[in-house]
Formats: C-alpha cells, sequence, structure tokens
C-alpha cells in the first residue's frame, strides 16, 4: 500500500521537528550544573525568590542552560542557596552563575 500525500507530508514535518529540538538542545558546556555533593538532603532557593525550586537528596542535581550573557551581567541577587534540611547548613554559589561550570554542593 502506498503512502498518501498527507501522511508523507505529516512524517516530513516529523522530521523536521525532531532536527529542529535536536539543534536547540544544549551541549554540555552550555550548561550550568548543580549537584547535591554533602551527605543531607538540600532544599534550594534562588535568593531573590524566597520559595523553593528543589529538594535533592545527596547525589541529586540538575543541569540547565542559561544565557551566555548571564556571567558578564548578572541579575540582581544572582545567587542560589541551599540549605540541608536536616542541619541547617546554609551553602551559597554566585554571582555569577555562569555556563559550563558546576556547583557541587558542600565543596
Amino acid at each position: 500500500m502506498r503512502a498518501g500525500h498527507s501522511e508523507v507530508l505529516a512524517t516530513l514535518g516529523y522530521v523536521l521537528i525532531i532536527m529542529l529540538l535536536a539543534a536547540c538542545t544544549p551541549r554540555d558546556e552550555e550548561l550550568f550544573h548543580v549537584v547535591n555533593g554533602t551527605q543531607d538532603t538540600v532544599i534550594v532557593k534562588w535568593k531573590r525568590d524566597p520559595e523553593p525550586f528543589a529538594t535533592w537528596a545527596p547525589g541529586e542535581g540538575m543541569s540547565s542552560g542559561i544565557p551566555a550573557n548571564r556571567c558578564s551581567s548578572p541579575p540582581p541577587d544572582d545567587t542560589l542557596i541551599a540549605t540541608s534540611a536536616e542541619t541547617g547548613q546554609v551553602y551559597t554559589y554566585g554571582p555569577p552563575i555562569c555556563y559550563g561550570e558546576t556547583w557541587k554542593i558542600g565543596s
């Protein structure tokens, strides 16, 4: 059975979307990495935002794409704060926060 014209167009559309998404995916050196290097669970927030955005067990973390100009022109209070849920120990990082860097909380 031959594919109809609409099926061919749909397939080409899917291929185009996949190619565009792959081209937009940041490379490792374009990401900012955070890893919980402590033995405690940490609660992480931005200094400018009172609400935490993550809670990570030891070894957990994230990678995030950030604009290149953020390193040379950081926003006000561009600081990450991690607080140990067990001990209350506070760890801070920044400013600036630059892509290609890793914050290993606790070291």
